[in-house]
C-alpha cells in the first residue's frame, strides 16, 4: 500500500506504470478508430470502468454517443462521426448507403447511415440505423479503417 507523506500520497512505480499503460491503451484505441473509441473495447483491453468515469468527469474524455468516448478538442470529421455511430450501434455494424458512397469517394454525404443485423431497440440520435437480416462477409469491405458495405451492395 502507498504511504502518505507531507507532499501527499506516495506512488509506487507499479501505480505509475499502470497509469501510463492505461493511457497507452486509450491512445491506441483513439488512433485505431478515428479519435473515438467504444467503452466496451477499452474495458476489454484492461482499462477500468472507474478510470473512464474519472476521465469523463474531469473533462479529459467526453461522451459522443452512449458507450462511445472521444478526447475533447479533437476536430470532428465525417469519418469520426461515422466511426462513432458505428461503435454506438455495435461491433457488427457497418457504414451503408450514402455514407458508404461517401467513404468510397463516389458521392458526398452529410447523413450517417449505419447498417446492422443486430436487433437492438435503442434509437440513437444524430444518425440513422438500418436493420437487415442479410449481411454476408463478402458485402463488407474496410474503407479508411471503417467497415463499410461494398460498392455493389
Amino acid at each position: 500500500m502507498a504511504r502518505a507523506t507531507e507532499r501527499g500520497p506516495r506512488l509506487r512505480v507499479d501505480d505509475c506504470m499502470d497509469k501510463h499503460l492505461t493511457e497507452r491503451i486509450v491512445n491506441g484505441l483513439l488512433i485505431e478508430h478515428h479519435s473515438v473509441f467504444a467503452r466496451r473495447h477499452a474495458i476489454h483491453a484492461g482499462v477500468s470502468d472507474d478510470y473512464l468515469n474519472r476521465r469523463v468527469g474531469s473533462g479529459a474524455l467526453e461522451v459522443v454517443h452512449r458507450g462511445v468516448l472521444r478526447r475533447p478538442g479533437t476536430p470532428m470529421s465525417f469519418r469520426q462521426r461515422v466511426e462513432a455511430a458505428r461503435l454506438a450501434v455495435g461491433d457488427g455494424a457497418v457504414a451503408a448507403r450514402r455514407t458508404a458512397g461517401a467513404l468510397h469517394e463516389l458521392a458526398s454525404a452529410r447523413e450517417v447511415e449505419i447498417l446492422t443485423s443486430e436487433s437492438r431497440q435503442n434509437r440513437p440520435r444524430g444518425f440513422s440505423v438500418i436493420r437487415t437480416n442479410y449481411l454476408p462477409d463478402e458485402h463488407v469491405v474496410t474503407v479508411h479503417g471503417i467497415p463499410t458495405t461494398s460498392v455493389p451492395r
